[in-house]
C-alpha cells in the first residue's frame, strides 16, 4: 500500500487501519509505505527506513522509537523539527483581508484577516471547503461574492494572473496536477513566474544565461537535490518537486503566500527544510496561509488557527495553549468544546 491515506480523512484511516489488522491476523503481510510518522508508528510491527535510494535500517517491535525513525532518515540529529514561530513579530494592523467570500456551493461567507509577516493557519476535515476558499480568493474559480483587501488596497481578482500581478503567490494542494511543468526543466520552472521580467528577460526575449544563473542560484538556495538545472522535473523526487515549486513563487518575492498541503508527500527531511523556509519567510515580512489537514504541522507553525467547516470558518484559534488537536478535531467535527476556548464563532 503505496501511501494509502493520503486523500483520507482520520476516520477513514483509523477504518482503514482495521482492514490492514484484519489483513494481518489472517496471515497476510502488508507492506505499507508513508510518509507520516504516527501513520507508520500506529500500524507497523516493523519499520524499514531508506533514504536516498539506499537502506538504512530496520527496526521490529519494542525497538521502534520514533526518535531513531527520524535521525535514519534525516542522516543527522534533529533537534527541533518545527521552529519557533512565536517569536516571530507580525504587525498589529490587518495587512491581508478577506470579506464575505463566497461560491455557495462549496464556500458561504468566509472572513478573516492576516497580519503582515504572521503565519495563519487553516485546517479542518477533508471537504470541509478549504481548497475551495483559497481558490476563490486566487482567482481559480469564480465566486458569487467576496473581496480581498491588501494593505487597505481593494484587489481585482478575476483569474490568476491578476492575484500573481498584485502580489499573491499559490503553492497548489495537487503540484504535479496545478503545479508543476512536469516535462520541463527545474531551470523553467524555476523562472515560469518571471520569465517576462529583468534580468531572465529583455523586451519579452529569454537570456538564456540569466535564467541560468537565477535557476542556479534558487536550486542552491533551496537545497534541491537534481544533477544539474536542466534535468526534467518529472524525474525528481516528491520533495524536490515541491521545493522547485517554492522556489518558482519565491522568485516572484510575493507579499501574501498561500500553501494548501505544502508537505504532502514528502519525506521528513524535506518537510524539516520546509518548515524553516516557511518560519524565515515570514520573519522577513512575508504573510503566510498555511492549509493542513496534518494537524501538528498546523500546531507546530502557525500562529494563528482557523477552523473550517462545510464550507464555514466556525472557529478561530488565537492563545497558543488551546493549540490542540483535540479541540481543532471537535470544531471541524461540529462537536462544541467550550472547556477549551472562548473562541467558538458558528455561524461567522
Amino acid at each position: 500500500m503505496d501511501e494509502p491515506t493520503a486523500s483520507l480523512s482520520e476516520r477513514e484511516t483509523e477504518r482503514l487501519f482495521d482492514v490492514i489488522r484484519g489483513l494481518r491476523d489472517r496471515g497476510i503481510t502488508v507492506i505499507f509505505i508513508s510518509h507520516r510518522l504516527r501513520e507508520v508508528l500506529t500500524i507497523a510491527d516493523a519499520v524499514t527506513v531508506l533514504r536516498d535510494g539506499t537502506y538504512v535500517g530496520t527496526m521490529r517491535g519494542d525497538e521502534i522509537q520514533e526518535q531513531q525513525i527520524v535521525r535514519w532518515m534525516i542522516g543527522r540529529e534533529l533537534e527541533d523539527y518545527y521552529p519557533d514561530t512565536s517569536l516571530i513579530p507580525s504587525h498589529t494592523e490587518d495587512y491581508f483581508v478577506v470579506r464575505r467570500m463566497a461560491d455557495n456551493e462549496n464556500v458561504f461567507d468566509a472572513s478573516f484577516s492576516v497580519k503582515k509577516g504572521e503565519i495563519l493557519g487553516i485546517t479542518g476535515l477533508v471537504g470541509a471547503g478549504r481548497t475551495e476558499l483559497t481558490n476563490l480568493i486566487f482567482g481559480i474559480m469564480p465566486r458569487q461574492s467576496g473581496e480581498v483587501y491588501l494593505d487597505g488596497k481593494r484587489l481585482v481578482i478575476n483569474e490568476p494572473t491578476d492575484a500573481i500581478r498584485q502580489g499573491i503567490g499559490y503553492v497548489p494542494e495537487n503540484r504535479r496536477d496545478y503545479g508543476l511543468f512536469l516535462e520541463l526543466s527545474c531551470a523553467y520552472n524555476i523562472v515560469m513566474n518571471v520569465a517576462d521580467r529583468e534580468p531572465v528577460s529583455r523586451r519579452k526575449i529569454l537570456n538564456l544565461r540569466k535564467l541560468d544563473e537565477a535557476a542556479w542560484k534558487a536550486v542552491k538556495a533551496r537545497n534541491i537535490q537534481t544533477p544539474d538545472i536542466n534535468r526534467e522535473v518529472m524525474y525528481l523526487s516528491g520533495g524536490n518537486q515541491q521545493k522547485v515549486l517554492l522556489a518558482r513563487w519565491l522568485e516572484a518575492r510575493p507579499k501574501v503566500l498561500i500553501l494548501d498541503e505544502p508537505t504532502r508527500g514528502i519525506d521528513v527531511g524535506a518537510k524539516s527544510e520546509i518548515y524553516q523556509l516557511i518560519a524565515a519567510l515570514a520573519a522577513q515580512a512575508v504573510t503566510i496561509i498555511l492549509i493542513s489537514s496534518e494537524l501538528p504541522e498546523v500546531i507546530g507553525l502557525a500562529q494563528r488557527i482557523l477552523v473550517m467547516r462545510e464550507g464555514r470558518i466556525v472557529a478561530e484559534l488565537t492563545r497558543r495553549h488551546e493549540f490542540n488537536q483535540e479541540l481543532i478535531l471537535a470544531y471541524a467535527s461540529g462537536i462544541r468544546a467550550p472547556d477549551y476556548s472562548s473562541e467558538y464563532i458558528e455561524g461567522r
